[in-house]
């Protein structure tokens, strides 16, 4: 039976759906109180315009929410919708978080229907926040395919997915894209260069948000860079490398110990 009965225990599908559902509620509450301590003033005053959210506007559609029936959990999303957050345009959480990324993915659909991902890397900030509903990246040459160029000009809608392993956490983007040849748009170039990167630029990608939503931590699998790793290190919250030498040392103490033990069982 799809949906919820009142007076009965809920099915295991609409259990799983209740401990998601506070999963996420956790996630939200946490970036609700990061957003008001924020530093950023006008990011405040959006916390005192609140509407409806976005991103379930775009993203729940009648088969979404037939399956969402199905499985149990209709009930638990359609209080998502009806939360008081602003998710179309980005605070000053969401624009730290995509500044500190060196990749992301952007999904593309094709003119056949079919879906497209590529994973699109460079130095750390590449992606620039221009504005609150606005990002943007110099695009350099690469396979030379033109896949995602091509897709977006057929449907310029896009979904941008960002993931921070290290941290666990995960912000997605629904976004519309231009794409500007940089003779087209060359006050783009001195806001998009990256110093030092030695790659040709042939174009500009600019997305245009439409909401964001970030996801609970559950089955991220924590994994890290070199410099994350290096940081890991410094700063003694998981110097592993610290702990083998440690390690290794005790063994070697351990070790002689017991030399001393059978030289003086053989002196006696």
């Amino acid at each position: 039976m799809n949906g919820w009965q009142e007076d009965a225990v809920p099915h295991r599908s609409e259990r799983d759906g209740i401990l998601a559902f506070i999963r996420i509620d956790v996630v939200y509450s946490r970036a609700i109180a990061e957003r008001a301590t924020t530093p950023d003033n006008s990011d405040i005053n959006r916390m005192e315009e609140m509407m409806t959210r976005r991103y379930p506007q775009v993203m729940y559609t009648d088969s979404v929410k037939k399956t969402q029936e199905h499985y149990g959990t209709r009930r638990q999303n359609k209080r998502m919708e009806e939360m008081e957050w602003q998710d179309a345009r980005l605070s000053a959480r969401e624009a730290d978080f995509i500044a500190q990324r060196d990749g992301f993915y952007m999904a593309t659909v094709n003119d056949t229907g079919w879906p497209y991902l590529q994973f699109r890397g460079g130095p750390r900030g590449f992606l620039k926040v221009l504005d609150e509903t606005t990002l943007a990246y110099a695009d350099f040459r690469g396979n030379l395919q033109y896949i995602s160029t091509g897709n977006l000009r057929h449907d310029n809608r896009t979904a941008l997915f960002f993931m921070d392993y290290a941290n666990r956490k995960r912000l997605k983007i629904a976004a519309r894209a231009d794409v500007f040849d940089m003779d087209e748009r060359p006050e783009l170039r001195e806001q998009l260069i990256t110093p030092g990167y030695k790659a040709q630029i042939e174009r500009a990608f600019v997305f245009h948000v439409e909401a964001f939503d970030w996801n609970c931590p559950q089955h991220i699998n924590p994994r890290f860079t070199e410099e994350e790793w290096e940081t890991i290190g410094i700063n003694g919250t998981r110097d592993y490398e610290a702990q083998i030498e440690a390690l290794k040392t005790e063994i070697e103490q351990l070790r002689r110990g017991e030399v001393a033990v059978e030289l003086a069982g053989f002196s006696a």
